[in-house]
């Protein structure tokens, strides 16, 4: 929706647009005139806001604390120029007050990129969607996936035709990206909840890799205590620069397809069709500004995202 032109031409010249994260606005434990000043805003509109219903949807609100229209859905072009047109005609009924407010840096937890991190798009979806799924398993989930400089030293200097996905690199790739985030944000897997995990390498040439696997992860922490898992294969290529420094010109590519099924609701989501389904999930290296700015989901556990082989749990920020 928002690549269609009259959606944002129409954002630019009557509305300012800002996208804000629920983990630092809602969620949070840090306290930040931020977050006072959203959830005093959008319990006007969306009063489960401050009850744990999740605060993701878009609002019409003005700078003074006014708010004017909410929906967690409108997702479709037509849905949300309603939602516009709504939220800017009681916006001109009751305009808001001039407020002036001195800036502040906000506190933030999202990350930022190590130098030479190679950045990795991920798309999951649900196919072949089960009949009498719920209508939200048709979503697309996506997130980024950060590989280091230690990842790609790791498989360069390996002096085997034939070896193992470098551990770090492959936990964290299990741990935090071989999950189903269709429906919206699940929980990591813990490091106890890997029970297969062999994904072997081949080197191909001094550039070039081809690496295949399995993977299966299952724990008991899904809605109400249930099972929830994931198992499947993995297989893909690397290509690597050979020629300078990684950390400056890293011209790493990563490109790979896991398929396999997925059972199980998350704590924080639900609808999950019945037992077993298909899943599939893409990785793709980009370098677009999207990918450059936004950090992987759940970057937020620096310590467990950095060092998937500890046991350590991160709190929640």
């Amino acid at each position: 929706m928002f690549t269609r032109p009259d959606v944002i031409q129409r954002l630019k010249s009557e509305f300012i647009p800002f996208a804000g994260n629920t983990n630092e606005l809602q969620v949070s434990k840090w306290e930040s005139p931020e977050r006072s000043w959203f959830l005093n805003t959008a319990q006007k509109v969306h009063p489960g806001v401050t009850k744990g219903v999740t605060g993701q949807g878009f609002y019409v609100v003005g700078a003074d604390g006014q708010a004017y229209k909410f929906s967690m859905h409108g997702r479709q072009r037509d849905e949300f120029m309603k939602l516009l047109d709504e939220g800017l005609e009681s916006f001109k009924k009751s305009p808001p007050e001039a407020k002036h407010e001195p800036l502040t840096s906000p506190r933030s937890w999202s990350r930022e990129r190590p130098a030479g991190t190679t950045v990795v798009r991920s798309i999951s979806r649900i196919l072949p969607l089960p009949e009498d799924a719920p209508e939200k398993n048709r979503s697309i989930g996506r997130d980024h996936f950060w590989i280091f400089p230690e990842d790609i030293q790791a498989i360069q200097s390996n002096p085997l035709t034939t070896f193992p996905l470098p551990a770090k690199l492959a936990r964290r790739l299990a741990r935090f990206h071989l999950v189903d985030n269709v429906r919206g944000e699940p929980n990591r897997w813990r490091f106890d909840n890997i029970r297969t995990l062999d994904i072997q390498v081949s080197r191909l040439s001094k550039s070039e890799y081809h690496f295949q696997g399995l993977f299966k992860m299952t724990n008991l922490e899904g809605r109400d205590g249930t099972e929830k898992g994931i198992a499947g294969m993995i297989e893909g290529t690397i290509s690597l620069n050979t020629k300078g420094d990684l950390m400056s010109r890293p011209g790493v590519s990563f490109v790979a397809y896991a398929q396999g099924y997925a059972w199980g609701d998350h704590a924080n989501t639900n609808g999950a069709p019945e037992g077993k389904y298909p899943i599939k999930i893409a990785f793709q290296t980009v370098d677009d500004e999207i990918a450059l700015s936004v950090p992987p989901q759940q970057s937020y556990f620096w310590t467990e995202y950095l060092n998937p082989l500890t046991s350590k749990r991160d709190s929640w920020p």
